[in-house]
């Protein structure tokens, strides 16, 4: 389980290939977005409070 922005981007450079942080996106003060484009073509977004 995925329980930080640090763990996200940890477990993105251990895939093989390495995944690829996008973007964040602020919603306010205390939550982002994080848009991952995917190794197969797909886009993940993650909740980050």
């Amino acid at each position: 389980m995925l329980r930080s922005l640090a763990a996200l981007l940890e477990w993105l450079g251990a895939r093989t290939p390495p995944g690829r942080l996008d973007q964040i996106v602020t919603q306010d003060e205390f939550t982002h977005d994080v848009v991952v484009a995917d190794t197969d073509g797909r886009w993940l977004v993650f909740d980050v409070t």
